[in-house]
Formats: C-alpha cells, structure tokens, sequence
C-alpha cells in the first residue's frame, strides 16, 4: 500500500480520535475539495480554534467536486471558492472566527453557481445551529447564481456583529437561485450589511431585520432591482430595528410579498428608510400593515415613493404613521398619479397619517399650476385619520371620498400643486398696485 496513503489514514482516525476525547461526535465525512491544480484533496479538521467548544474545516479557494457533510466549515484568509455541487453541513461560516484576533481577515468570496447547493441539516437547539455568518473578522463576499440555491437556513446573518469595534461591510449578491431561510438580518452591531437581490426567490420563514444588533450602530442595505423576497408567515420585515441601528431599502424592481399577518415596519424603532421607485410592494391578510416612523422621540421613518412603485394592499394593507421622525416623499416626475393602495374598514382597522409631507420636483419637468396626483387610494368606509404636520410649500393636500352607487367605498388623499406663499404675496401686492392706479385715474 502507498505509504502516503496510509498515513493519511492513521491521521484521520487520530483526528477522530482526538474528536471522541472531546465529546464531539465521532461520525465524520471529509470535505472533498478540487484544488487549483485539478487535484482532488481530503480536507480533515484544520484544528479547534476554541477548544472544547468547536471544530471546524478550514476550506481553502477552489471548487467543491462532490457532496460533504460535517459540522462546521468555513472559509476565510482572502481565499475565493466556488461551490458547484452539494454541500451539506451544520454551520457555514465566512470570515468568521469565536476566538480573539489581532488583524483583520482579508476579504474573502465565496460562488454558489449552476448545479451548487448549500444545505444546512442541523437539528439542535443551539443558537448558531443551520447558521450561515458572513464576515466578523473582515469582509465577507457571498454571490448566489442561477441554479444555484441555500436551503434549511435558520439563520442567516450578512454582516455579524463584531466585538471588536471594526467597521466590515459584508456583502450577498443574488441574481438567481433559491434561498429558504427562517430569519435574514442584514447589518448588525458595528458592522454593515449589504444584500443586492436582482434574480431568483428567497422565502424569509420569519423576520427580515435590515439595520440592528443589540450593541447598536448596525447599518443595513438591501437593494432590489429584480427577483422576489417572500415571507409567507405572520412574521415583520423590519427596516431599522434596536435604537441606533441604521436600515434601508432601495426597491427599483422585482416584488417583496408579506404573508399573513405579516406587517412592514420602516423606522419602528431605528432610523428606517424605504425608497420605492419601481417594483412592487404586496401587503397580506387583514391585519398585514405598514406602520411609518415611530412611537420613540429617538426613532424615524421615512417612505420615499416613485411614481413607477406599485403598493398593493392585498387583503390588509392599513397604513400607520407614528408621531415621530416620520416623513413621505413624493417624487414628482410626471403628471401621472401614484400606486399606493391601503386599507380602512372602520374603527379599530383605520388608515392614519402623520409627520411631513415631502414633494419633490425631479429635474426636467415642471407641474403646472393647481396639477393635482392621487398618491393614496385607501379602501373601506373608514376615515383617514390625523393629518400631515407639514406639507413643501407650493403644494397641499386633500382627503377626498370615492362614490360608487351613492356609497363611500374609498377615500383618495391628493397632493395639488400651488402658488408657493412668496408668489401669493407678490400676487396681491400686483392687485393692490392695479386698484391704486384705478382710483387714481
């Protein structure tokens, strides 16, 4: 037999050994991995940076061959990996590490392309269990392609907290694919997070938290130009969660669906910011609403809306505004009215609305005067409740019902294009010079 050979036999059943000493579970398969060279490697535990607690596969760059199954991999020091095939472990990790460092991680990427999977089979209770980690100890790359997909996710963080005080910005391009995940938080403490969602599906089982972690300062962006983000369950997309946390959203495409009773906070408890340009927004069942700004001085809100954005009520759809740091910015591009549909079926379900009401005029066009557009239809018999605080000077804004056989069946609230409060004073004062010049002649 070749000597190699047997002595990479004697090192893995020393290594399983040295597992068994430990407490951790003997049953383990090696991760096969095609080197730079075309070669096909053995990879066996890299060693436990945290004794007694974990034991990881440390995973160099290159591309997977065949399936695996272990418990934790992961990939990091500036390698890049593409993963063609199937890989199923418990935990998978980039640029990840529980113990102390004393320099940060080079950038390290990571390909999931046509015909690669990544499937998380744990089962346990432990908090990190079917967890995927992008970037503690630097910056994490992770792009999801067509055929590709991630499924049995728990968790999944894209920028994890760090405990170090350094700013690492990790980032989740998904052009294609498939993604089934019961939590996706995007940006937490320290670190910022960035998810660019222009292909495939992913199915949120729970919440998505965009901008949060318990230690604050979490920055959070996800940017939809295509694809769908789906969260079929009674579960909150969240933009801006924990006090100092930072959330936004850049929708210009694609459709972001709630299910259930799911509701869509923007600045509940953070600083929140959804610009909606293009795309759609789909709310769900009665009970499925949009709360905008917040019920905390220290919080904020903001929805900016393109006339090329669709917000679909679907059965719920109840718009409310908090008293606090709450805003609507309407972007004026055209004389066409806007898509936001809401829902207000009578005392208790109502439609309010509150802070500043924002018009601006984009560059190249010029609304005449006393240019009126819908930019809320809210259905029910119910009222709107409350007012804006503030309205751009040169515009206001009415609250009108919509008859249909003699019924209330919606009221639509209207931005109307006026003479700004220095254009009615010159006005008057050209009124006033007229009639002078009348009784003088």
């Amino acid at each position: 037999m070749n000597m190699k050979k047997v002595f990479v036999m004697c090192a893995a059943l020393a290594l399983l050994s040295a597992v068994s000493a430990q407490g951790q579970p003997q049953s383990r398969t090696y991760l096969e991995y095609k080197g730079p060279d075309g070669n096909i490697l053995q990879l066996q535990g890299a060693g436990d940076p945290d004794p007694g607690n974990y034991w990881w596969y440390d995973i160099p760059g290159g591309s997977y061959r065949a399936p695996a199954q272990t418990d934790y991999a992961w990939v990091h020091n500036g390698t890049t990996t593409t993963l063609s095939s199937a890989l199923s472990v418990d935990r998978f990790f980039v640029n990840f590490k529980h113990d102390t460092y004393s320099t940060a991680d080079p950038a390290t990427t990571v390909y999931i392309v046509n015909g690669g999977s990544l499937n998380l089979y744990g089962t346990g209770a432990v908090y990190s269990a079917r967890s995927l980690r992008l970037g503690k100890t630097g910056t994490a790359n992770l792009y999801l392609q067509e055929g590709g997909s991630m499924t049995n996710l728990r968790r999944f963080y894209v920028g994890i907290e760090s405990n170090y005080g350094d700013n690492f910005t990790s980032t989740f391009n998904m052009s294609g694919g498939y993604v089934r995940t019961e939590q996706i938080a995007i940006g937490l403490s320290n670190t910022t997070g960035v998810v660019n969602l222009s292909g495939g599906r992913m199915d949120v089982y729970g919440s998505v938290q965009i901008g949060t972690g318990e230690q604050g300062n979490g920055r959070g962006y996800l940017n939809i130009s295509g694809g769908s983000l789906v969260i079929p369950v009674n579960d909150h997309i969240w933009v801006g969660l924990e006090q100092s946390a930072q959330g936004t959203v850049n929708q210009t495409g694609g459709l972001v669906m709630l299910g259930g009773w799911g509701e869509l906070k923007i600045g509940d408890v953070g600083q929140g910011v959804y610009r909606l340009t293009g795309g759609t927004v789909k709310m769900g069942v009665m009970g499925s609403n949009m709360t905008l700004g917040a019920w905390r001085a220290d919080s904020s809100g903001r929805l900016i809306l393109g006339q090329g954005g669709t917000i679909l009520r679907g059965q719920g759809g109840r718009v409310m505004m908090g008293p606090y740091g709450t805003s609507v910015e309407l972007l004026l591009g055209s004389d066409a009215d806007f898509n936001w549909e809401a829902s207000g079926w009578g005392a208790g379900n109502t439609t309010s609305i509150a802070g500043d009401l924002i018009a601006t005029v984009l560059e190249g066009y010029a609304p005449e005067m006393y240019r009126e557009w819908r930019f809320m239809r809210v259905f029910g018999g119910g009222p709107i409740e409350g007012e804006f605080s503030s309205v751009t000077p040169g515009f206001t804004y009415e609250k009108r019902p919509v008859y249909d056989g003699g019924k209330i069946f919606a009221t639509d609230l209207v931005l109307i294009k006026i003479p700004e409060p220095a254009t009615m004073g010159l006005l008057a004062l050209g009124a006033l010079g007229m009639l002078r010049r009348r009784k003088a002649g």
